[in-house]
């Protein structure tokens, strides 16, 4: 499960569920719009963006997620 955010880092606001697009809702582990906003397992995104600052991150649709941690763990992966 993957925390939506407003910014590239764990510095920025996790979203609310409310704030996620459409299919961003529909992938989000609450339906309860103010609850945080977190995609499930396996979600599959289009990364607008790749970020590669304090980690690497994609910008989603509804926000950033990260995909390889500062630390070097892999959150994600491309998918074809």
């Amino acid at each position: 499960n993957m925390y939506v955010r407003d910014g590239a880092g764990t510095t920025y606001r996790i979203k609310k569920v409310s704030e996620l697009s459409v299919d961003g809702k529909k992938h989000a582990t609450s339906k309860n719009p103010n609850a945080n906003a977190i995609y499930k397992k396996d979600t599959i995104y289009t990364a607008r963006e790749i970020i590669n600052q304090n980690g690497i991150w994609a910008l989603t649709p509804s926000g950033y997620v990260c995909i390889k941690g500062v630390s070097g763990t892999i959150y994600g992966e491309r998918v074809k």
